[in-house]
């Protein structure tokens, strides 16, 4: 290119002859070395190549084209050598017509041929990226300020466990928990650790998971629901008694205020779950009847939305 000798390294650079990043340049402007606008790291220019330009090769900094006018080919990369006539050629290079608007960047020690057609010129713009006033600007530029360090994750609240002596979490569930007993089936023992932060209550549901109601899907085949569980008791005794309690404990069951246990018939086994809430709160829920099962299950899950804080699960099986 002409004149690209001068912008390798600020100090041989020339004043800017101007200021307008993208003026095109006359003729005179054009053909006189070293007369390009600089603007600190880089420069940009209107250049022109006529038939014979050689090909050409920069160490001191890259720079991009868009071919603006004219006909012909241009090379990128390759070996700049000897041609026939004496003249510099380029061998190896990708080879490629030149398209007018079309971008190219040609990296610092890239060859790079501007071929125009026989009776042609071909004028593109440029712009030039000084590699070595880059590299002083950047060194004195003070440095980053250290990243400030990443803010701790708050730590993670244990999960609530819940567990029973009666039968193994996923295991069978004994007769004399189950309506298969001669004698009315009493409820398992519960116990429960690492509750929440902010606990008030508890709710215990036990469902049937292969139940229906109603030859519906939205409700399976609710057994027992206990609300109210104050936020003292760390667990459930063996055959808790039936109705309201003395410490606020709520409960209804299927045939009566109390729990009703598996009877599940011949057949697969039932998947019977006990789920345990935690809530932030104590539920407005009024003591109700068996025949309000459905409804009181219902009114319960309602109350309890935007209050769990933590939830546990133990699933035992039956069938007769």
């Amino acid at each position: 290119m002409l004149g690209l000798s001068a912008q390798q390294g600020a100090p041989r650079t020339p004043a800017p002859v101007s200021t307008a990043p993208y003026e095109v340049w006359s003729a005179s402007q054009l053909s006189t070395p070293g007369q390009l606008g600089n603007f600190g790291n880089h420069n940009a220019s209107i250049q022109r190549r006529i038939v014979g330009s050689p090909p050409e090769v920069h160490d001191g900094f890259s720079h991009f084209l868009m071919f603006t006018s004219g006909e012909g080919t241009f090379v990128l990369g390759g070996k700049i050598v000897d041609g026939p006539d004496g003249k510099k050629i380029v061998t190896g290079g990708e080879s490629r017509p030149i398209v007018l608007g079309a971008m190219y960047h040609v990296a610092v020690n890239t060859v790079h041929w501007v071929v125009p057609k026989a009776g042609t010129t071909v004028t593109y713009w440029v712009t030039n990226i000084n590699l070595d006033s880059a590299a002083a600007h950047a060194q004195a530029l003070p440095p980053l300020p250290p990243a400030p360090p990443a803010a701790a994750a708050p730590p993670r609240t244990p999960p609530l466990i819940m567990t029973t002596s009666a039968f193994e979490d996923g295991g069978i569930i004994p007769v004399k928990y189950t309506m298969a007993s001669a004698s009315p089936a009493v409820s398992p023992d519960f116990k429960w650790t690492q509750v929440p932060p902010g606990t008030q209550s508890f709710v215990l549901l036990m469902h049937d998971a292969e139940g229906f109601m109603d030859k519906g899907p939205k409700m399976d085949a609710t057994h027992w629901v206990v609300w109210n569980i104050p936020v003292t008791a760390t667990g459930l005794p063996e055959n808790l008694p039936a109705g309201e309690l003395a410490d606020g404990t709520r409960q209804v069951g299927y045939r009566a205020n109390a729990y009703l246990g598996p009877g599940a018939g011949p057949g697969p086994y039932h998947h019977y779950t006990f789920d345990l809430y935690a809530l932030d709160t104590k539920l407005d829920i009024a003591q109700g009847p068996p025949e309000k099962l459905i409804d009181l299950r219902l009114a319960v899950f309602a109350a309890m939305e935007g209050h769990v804080l933590g939830k546990a699960v133990i699933i035992g099986r039956f069938h007769r």
